[in-house]
């Protein structure tokens, strides 16, 4: 693997999954105040949008896609906060692996080859631009 022990995999797993339970309980005392008013951040829109687009969702899948989004929102963010980079790292992908396996409960049979497809697509253009800032790095040497 990327020379993390199977027992340390397992502990920030195990982490990772613990935020899960604790931010929930935590949010649900906190449910009496007044309510808040979050916006959704251009970002999440722009990608909603597209989600919306490539795999045709119902009005219904973009309600619960939102919603899912909305509930891993504060797990990640407490992620992104922990201090060692391979312990955050797994955390994320922890988080957002569970919350794309939560979105793919929610779409048609045929929708699920479409999302697969784009995903593939977002890879090959993530892995592209890593070559590429590599080369940058090594041409600044």
């Amino acid at each position: 693997m990327s020379g993390i022990s199977k027992p340390e995999t397992m502990k920030n797993l195990a982490l990772a999954f613990g935020l899960l339970l604790t931010v929930p309980t935590i949010m649900i005392g906190q449910e009496a105040t007044a309510p808040i008013e979050i916006q959704e951040e251009p970002k999440v829109s722009k990608r909603l949008t597209r989600m919306t687009e490539t795999l045709q969702l119902t009005p219904t899948q973009v309600d619960q896609v939102r919603s899912i989004h909305k509930n891993y929102k504060p797990h990640l963010e407490n992620a992104r906060i922990i201090e060692d980079k391979a312990k955050k790292k797994e955390a994320i992908f922890a988080l957002k692996n569970a919350e794309l396996q939560e979105v793919k409960q929610i779409l048609s049979p045929e929708q699920l080859p479409l999302l697969e497809e784009h995903l593939a697509k977002q890879k090959a253009v993530k892995v592209r631009g890593g070559a590429r800032k590599a080369a940058e790095t090594q041409d600044a040497e």
